[in-house]
């Protein structure tokens, strides 16, 4: 399906209840929330639930189990769907990947009918957990993608914008530190999933251009104009790429005034979606 779907759907909500479920069941949380063997406590068998479920009421505002439907005033009502907000669930993942680890068995436990578990150094249920999410959000169209490499989830992003992103941090002869550094930032928040932090890293995308066009006057606020001059001329061999050049810079200057990018007065319009 096309990547465009910005809301979390119900449906999807109950695939990752499920797969979260799966998950507890084969003890992927068992190390981070240990429940300890009736003979010996040190020992981990299995999930502790209330642990999971004190951790998950503390840090978000879901409870374990998860729910997928509303309590219903009476039993013989049908039950509507639940869904959290967007967040809360971002939240829930992020927490619950740092709190993934592979189990193996050890021996088993005639008694207390288990398996004694132990966890071995070298992780891949952290790897199991982003690749299962990931084709869930593939499967329902969703614009996000799990990272495991930070354990966030992002905003998907195409090959030429992932291209053009790392040009530009490789760009170091251009400017100076300060520069880069609105570059760097730009470039690693503009993917997050929250919109509030994407907007930041437009914001420091247009800050870094507005630097960018001081490069021929860096030290006299009175010459932006001419420093800008001098970077459209660098063009000068192909007319028609000159005027490109120079249409481009006044339409980028226009949209960083016009949106609420490089401004914040009342009357400016304000980004609402990854998409805009």
């Amino acid at each position: 399906k096309p990547r465009t779907e910005e809301e979390i759907s119900h449906k999807l909500w109950k695939a990752i209840v499920a797969l979260l479920e799966k998950l507890e069941q084969k003890n992927f949380f068992s190390e981070a929330y240990p429940e300890g063997c009736c003979d010996d406590a040190s020992i981990v068998c299995g999930t502790d639930i209330d642990k999971l479920n004190a951790e998950i009421e503390l840090r978000t505002n879901l409870s374990w189990p998860l729910k997928i439907t509303k309590d219903s005033e009476h039993y013989w009502q049908d039950r509507e769907p639940y869904i959290p907000t967007k967040y809360e669930i971002f939240d829930l993942l992020e927490l619950l990947f740092h709190r993934t680890s592979t189990p193996e068995e050890g021996q088993y436990h005639p008694y207390g009918r288990h398996y004694h578990l132990h966890f071995p150094a070298n992780n891949n249920a952290k790897t199991t957990f982003g690749d299962e999410l990931n084709i869930l959000f593939s499967a329902t169209g969703s614009i996000y993608q799990f990272n495991s490499s930070n354990g966030q989830i992002e905003n998907i992003v195409g090959e030429d914008s992932q291209n053009l992103m790392m040009d530009a941090l490789r760009q170091s002869s251009v400017m100076d530190a300060q520069y880069h550094q609105m570059l760097q930032t730009a470039c690693s928040r503009i993917t997050h999933a929250r919109l509030e932090v994407a907007y930041e890293a437009l914001e420091k995308l247009w800050d870094a251009y507005e630097r960018l066009k001081c490069y021929f006057e860096p030290h006299d606020k009175n010459m932006k104009k001419e420093s800008v001059a001098k970077i459209v001329a660098l063009f000068e061999e192909n007319a028609l790429f000159k005027d490109e050049v120079n249409h481009e810079m006044r339409k980028l200057t226009e949209l960083g005034n016009a949106f609420r990018i490089r401004h914040s007065e009342p009357y400016q319009f304000t980004l609402s979606s990854h998409r805009q």
